[in-house]
């Protein structure tokens, strides 16, 4: 049996070779594997950074629109407040100026009741989706509210204007029905009766007051009707009892400016309507920039809608002429040397002024005549039998 042969020096060299391109091979699938699953982890540590820096961005995103919805918030906050103390600050003005001629009781009765009468424009303005600023107050002159949004025809300027004085006048029902309860008599029934002349007033159909926009929608049937019956509440007035020989009664003064002044606005609409019916538009100045150039909707106000209009206006005319003679009692009559500040208090600036205590004792009995009148408690005195 014959030895093995050992392997020739080329069969070595080939083994050596063959050993080495297996240890090459060996080594480059062990670093395909682990490089593989570096990739992995790398990817894995990606995808949790990727996501942890999208969470971060996302709520800082959050937090920035967070922070925006807030400063946007206390802006409107502070902006609110800041209106709320403009009309603060203007009613207490206004308060204690009033004080100074009529005590600190009826001045703030006064002022309230005003506000009253402005939140009447405010709410009318909003059921029309116009935009309203707060109530300022000018002491002496009353207050103004002033309306971002312009009405765009008539109608919606007469709604706006006719709030007013409606809530003015429910607020003076109000205080005449139940103002004994929180206030002095004498004083609840002048506060009353002073509202009523207050929003009588504003009636009155002159530029700048609401009875001029209240009757911007009335046609020449309307004025017609409207100031013959205001004709007869005034010969009523004049006849009746409050109005005394020598005096002065405001109901009156306001009637008659209603007439003369509803007769002027009466002919302008008659006017317009003659020029319309023969073609002349007018001046183009005019139509561009006058009194009515912003009704824009105007074609869509509709006779019906004036005809109320005429009628809520006329006949709040007649309601605060008899509430204002109503809340005004005949012992003003019989007690002349009173004058129409009867209802200030004791120790006001009127008695200061005259030392006049015996005035002081009348004008408290007067408040108190003025209540029992009001409210239909006139005490009757009984015949004493023999």
């Amino acid at each position: 049996m014959s030895e093995p042969r050992e392997p020739s020096a080329l069969e070595r060299l080939r083994r050596l070779e063959e050993d080495d391109l297996a240890r090459r091979k060996g080594r480059l699938v062990d670093e395909g594997a682990g490089t593989a699953g570096a990739s992995k982890s790398d990817s894995r540590r990606r995808g949790v950074v990727g996501g942890t820096v999208a969470g971060l961005v996302l709520l800082l995103l959050k937090g920035k629109s967070l922070l925006v919805l807030l400063a946007s918030k206390g802006l409107l906050l502070l902006s609110a407040l800041s209106k709320l103390w403009v009309t603060l600050g203007t009613m207490g003005a206004s308060v204690l100026f009033y004080s100074g001629f009529y005590g600190w009781k009826f001045a703030f009765g006064l002022v309230v009741l005003i506000l009253v009468h402005e939140l009447g424009h405010g709410v009318a303005a909003k059921l029309l989706g116009l935009k309203v600023g707060a109530p300022i107050f000018i002491p002496g002159f009353g207050a103004v509210i002033a309306l971002k949004g312009q009405p765009r025809s008539t109608w919606a300027s007469a709604i706006v204007g006719y709030g007013g004085p409606l809530a003015g006048t429910l607020g003076g029902l109000a205080v005449l029905c139940f103002g004994h309860l929180f206030f002095d008599a004498g004083l609840a029934l002048a506060l009353a009766h002073f509202t009523f002349l207050l929003n009588f007033f504003n009636l009155v159909p002159v530029g700048g007051l609401d009875g001029d926009h209240i009757s911007e929608p009335f046609e020449r049937v309307h004025w017609g009707t409207g100031l013959a019956f205001t004709g007869l509440i005034a010969a009523l007035t004049a006849t009746g009892e409050e109005t005394r020989p020598g005096g002065t009664n405001p109901q009156m003064l306001f009637l008659v400016a209603i007439l003369v002044l509803g007769i002027v606005k009466a002919i302008r609409v008659h006017r317009r309507v003659v020029a319309a019916a023969s073609g002349d538009q007018g001046r183009l100045v005019d139509r561009l920039t006058g009194p009515r150039a912003g009704y824009t909707q105007e074609a869509t106000v509709e006779p019906g809608q004036r005809r109320a209009a005429a009628l809520a206006y006329f006949g709040l005319i007649g309601l605060l002429a008899w509430l204002a003679g109503y809340s005004e009692p005949p012992s003003r009559k019989e007690t002349p040397n009173v004058r129409a500040t009867s209802f200030l208090p004791p120790g006001s600036a009127f008695d200061r002024a005259t030392g006049s205590a015996s005035a002081s004792e009348g004008r408290v009995q007067l408040g108190r005549d003025r209540l029992e009148f009001a409210l239909g408690r006139r005490r009757q005195v009984a015949p004493s039998g023999d």
